[in-house]
């Protein structure tokens, strides 16, 4: 028997030092296309294709639901240099879980702006989002065995990992090492970020 539960009201916009992070648009699919088409992006994500069209990129902004998550583009002054998210997971009825669905942590950066902390800035204010909307929801995430730049940004976020498995990689047409990690609920929250209201 699966449980619903509504997935938490982030704020629509946010905004941190050196980004704004939005809801994804249309006009987003060519930049999203370029960026994550890049072999050395595409290989360090899971379910995305290589080559990646703008095609894939508009059919992935069309399925994108409140309901079932929050998805923004990472906007920069040179415009969308990546996205994070945060989906609607299982409920896992265990004591760290507390009966509660656990969803999950999710990003890519284009790689020109690799190595400037951005990452890092972008999924704090999002993780920070969503633990201000319910300071017990349990958050996981991911990162392939060889992603050392994903493994330095969760661990910055105060993830401890959680195990090791394997997962398919959709551009790679293989299986690979996942290293799983979750927040613990103790973790002290960081300062929160600006939110944006609508003109």
């Amino acid at each position: 028997m699966t449980t619903t539960f509504p997935f938490p009201s982030l704020p629509e916009t946010l905004t941190t030092t050196r980004l704004r992070l939005r809801a994804p648009v249309a006009a987003d699919a060519p930049r999203i296309a370029m960026f994550i088409g890049d072999w050395d992006v595409a290989k360090m994500l899971a379910r995305v294709p290589h080559p990646y069209r703008e095609a894939d990129a508009l059919a992935w902004i069309s399925k994108l639901s409140r309901q079932d998550g929050a998805h923004y583009v990472m906007v920069h002054a040179n415009g969308v240099v990546g996205v994070v998210g945060i989906e609607a997971g299982a409920v896992e009825a265990d004591a760290v879980a507390g009966h509660k669905p656990v969803a999950e942590l999710g990003y890519w950066l284009a790689k020109p702006f690799w190595g400037r902390g951005l990452m890092t800035e972008a999924t704090r204010a999002v993780v920070q989002a969503y633990r201000a909307c319910d300071v017990d929801a349990p958050l996981a995430c991911n990162h392939f065995d060889d992603n050392a730049g994903s493994k330095r940004v969760i661990e910055k976020l105060g993830f401890v990992s959680t195990g090791v498995r394997l997962d398919r990689s959709v551009a790679r047409d293989a299986e690979v090492r996942l290293i799983t990690y979750r927040l613990p609920l103790t973790t002290s929250a960081t300062p929160p970020p600006r939110v944006l209201t609508p003109a």
